[in-house]
């Protein structure tokens, strides 16, 4: 490369950085403004919940549904367990997938409930 060619090629890199520092700058100046809003922001959000409801003044809120069955619903509470007590559920004719099934005299499976 001749001098020509490196000056030339010195100034335009010289004016490319100068140029990428205004931006720089424009961009720090552009977060500080959004910075400040977002603060602004979260000050008026802590603020906000002073205010009162949306609700007009008198009106009355309406009652929710309560969990559970409707009222005068039978009821329908499993036996209170005893203690010693054994309970024998008789097997059905088929299992879940379709196949029969031949009781064989043994307990498949025993629950035990801790009383409290």
């Amino acid at each position: 490369m001749t001098r020509d060619e490196l000056e030339q090629d010195n100034a335009r890199l010289r004016k490319e950085v100068e140029d990428l520092r205004r931006e720089n700058a424009g961009l720090r100046e552009q977060l500080q403004k959004v910075l400040k809003e977002v603060e602004e922001w979260k000050r008026g959000h802590r603020e906000r919940s002073k205010r009162r409801s949306s609700r007009a003044e008198g009106r009355v809120r309406p009652e929710r549904k309560r969990p559970g069955q409707k009222p005068g619903h039978a009821g329908a509470f499993r036996p209170v367990p005893k203690a010693d007590r054994q309970v024998v559920h008789p097997l059905p004719n088929r299992c879940e997938c379709g196949g029969c099934v031949e009781p064989n005299g043994e307990c498949e499976s025993t629950i035990v409930q801790d009383i409290p």
